[in-house]
């Protein structure tokens, strides 16, 4: 296997052959609001700056834009989520290796959860037009539509046929089909699983190229399981997620945990007894390596240095709050400043 380029890792295109086996058998069983047949994970992850938590807790929900961000994006009315912490941290550090991140656990019941249609919305229209060309091809007259109901149970089976074999078919692209069929109330509606290659410590690639051994595998601490760290077909190291969206605000009633990196403080003791700790993945940065007078080192430089085996991504401390945890320590670090003013 050529070191640079790596495919989407076999365990992975296995775990998505048997989410859609699983989904294939248990479709007709699901019920619920059409804006359900999106069919997103229970739990999702909304990543940001810690210097916006405040305004979130003022406002008592995570609302689309409700403080600045990096991250431009086309839908102004929407708060994008997505399935893992990993990529949620990432987007919340994305001013700096040592700018203090916070991720918002969502119980999305009761949500209505769409895909992010700003990043994964490119890949979600290939499969659209790729599907379409199908049916020309079929002699089938239907235009597809996210959420789309289709028009009987013959063309459903004929159209999860067609997406089967988009992915026996494989693709320089990483990410699997985007696209399903799924049944509600005995009607057939196409809906979208919306993956996304996610770029990983951009600061570094160049650098990260020169090594012979690059990571295929990673393992998040925090929620203890496999990432599949591969390579594009734009040579850039990728992550592959799910990315969503939902239009207006999330209360906070709907957060179940924040994570707050600990530098938002002044480390784990200035967080208040009986809060626990844990590390999260941040594929966004590498750890900090240093020399013997602690200066930094690049990665080339470690890699130089014989010391490739110490090179990593980052897994920043955070504390685990409860919403009510989070605001009673705004609440006081807000009356020691007026304590202080006066």
């Amino acid at each position: 296997m050529d070191g640079r380029k790596l495919a989407l890792g076999a365990a992975t295109a296995l775990a998505v052959a048997s989410l859609a086996a699983r989904r294939r058998r248990g479709a007709r069983a699901r019920r619920g609001s059409l804006s359900r047949v999106v069919d997103p994970p229970k739990l999702l992850y909304h990543g940001t700056a810690a210097r916006n938590l405040l305004g979130i807790v003022k406002r008592g929900a995570l609302v689309a834009g409700g403080g600045y961000s990096p991250h431009r994006t086309k839908t102004r009315d929407a708060v994008f989520l997505t399935d893992e912490p990993a990529n949620a941290a990432m987007y919340g550090s994305a001013f700096g290796r040592a700018s203090p991140f916070a991720v918002f656990e969502v119980d999305t019941t009761g949500l209505t959860v769409l895909p992010d249609y700003d990043d994964s919305g490119l890949i979600i229209s290939i499969d659209l037009e790729e599907l379409e060309r199908e049916l020309v091809d079929q002699g089938i007259d239907w235009k597809p539509a996210v959420g789309a109901p289709i028009s009987d149970d013959d063309m459903a089976q004929e159209i999860e046929w067609m997406l089967e074999s988009f992915t026996d078919m494989g693709s320089d692209r990483p990410e699997p089909t985007c696209l399903s069929v799924a049944w509600e109330d005995d009607q057939a509606y196409l809906y979208a699983e919306p993956y996304l290659c996610q770029g990983v410590a951009t600061d570094a690639l160049g650098e990260w190229f020169e090594h012979e051994s690059p990571y295929e595998w990673v393992q998040d601490p925090l929620s203890n399981s496999a990432l599949d760290i591969f390579w594009s077909d734009t040579n850039t190291p990728c992550l592959l997620v799910r990315q969503y969206m939902v239009s207006g605000s999330i209360p906070l009633s709907a957060v179940r945990r924040v994570l707050v990196s600990v530098d938002w403080l002044e480390g784990e003791s200035s967080f208040p007894a009986g809060v626990q700790f844990g590390n999260v993945l941040n594929p966004g940065w590498f750890q900090e390596l240093v020399d013997e007078h602690g200066r930094e080192l690049s990665i080339g430089q470690a890699i130089e240095a014989g010391r490739g085996q110490e090179v990593a991504f980052a897994t920043p401390r955070v504390a685990i709050l409860t919403v009510d945890q989070l605001r009673s320590m705004l609440a006081g670090s807000k009356n020691r400043r007026r304590r202080s003013i006066r």
